[in-house]
Parts: C-alpha cells; structure tokens; sequence
C-alpha cells in the first residue's frame, strides 16, 4: 500500500459511520461519512477501523457480523480488495478501490449521482400523488 492511499484512508477514517447508521426520515438526509472495507473477491473479511504502522486495524467478519479485532498487515494486502462506502444523505454510494474513490469523490460526481437517484424515485411519486382517487365511487358502493 502507497504513500497516497494511506493517507486517502486515514482522511476518510476521519469521518467514521455510527453504529447504526439510519437510512431514512430526517437522521438519514443528515449522514454523511464513510466506511472502509477488505474484501477477498465477494467475501468480507474485515471492516476498517484504523492505520497504523504496521497495518489496517479493523473488525473481523466472523459468521454473520464483524466481531473480533485483527490487524491485517500491509504485505498481506496486495491479494485484497479495498471497498469505500460512502452513505450521503439517504444514498449510498461504494467505491471499489481508491482510484474509483477519487474518480467520484474528488469530480463531485457523487452529487449528480445522488440528485438523479434521489429524483428517479421522487418523479414518479409526484405524479402519482396527483392522481385523483376513485375513492367517492367506493363510497357510493358502501
């Protein structure tokens, strides 16, 4: 692991995730921060917590959750994949690798993203809340 993305990481661990991180209503449209992942191919094997010296200290995925704490040093790196999740407001955004972060992030790209995810689903619900009901028919049956 180089120089730069070493320090990419330690920047993004700067702004962790809660415990719980809420993905609706009013706490929802308020998260902004990120989450940090290994991956060897489709499975997880730890999430990040922390950088230090000799490697990427975080949780490691055990069964059905992240439970023990490990430490996976850099050498043992180089077979891995890095995932970045980035939850803004009520979308959430994962990148595959800090080049793909820095793509996304560092062009604001990820804001046009969310604009057209965030009015894909609002569109409709608009001009379906404009319907009139057939509800005064019903009522007549009744």
């Amino acid at each position: 692991m180089n120089k730069i993305t070493k320090y990419i990481l330690s920047k993004l661990l700067n702004q962790p995730c809660p415990i719980q991180i809420p993905r609706s209503g009013e706490l929802g449209k308020q998260v902004n921060c990120y989450s940090i992942s290994i991956y060897n191919g489709d499975v997880p094997i730890m999430l990040v917590n922390s950088i230090e010296e000799n490697g990427l200290n975080g949780n490691h995925f055990e069964g059905g959750g992240f439970c023990t704490e490990a430490v996976i040093p850099f050498s043992l790196y180089s077979g891995l994949s890095l995932r970045v999740d980035h939850y803004h407001g009520l979308v959430t955004h994962t990148y595959n690798g800090v080049l793909d972060y820095i793509l996304h992030e560092w062009t604001g790209l990820y804001k046009l993203q969310s604009i057209y995810i965030l009015a894909k689903h609002s569109v409709p619900q608009y001009f379906f809340n404009k319907r009139n009901l057939q509800l005064p028919k019903r009522m007549k049956i009744l």
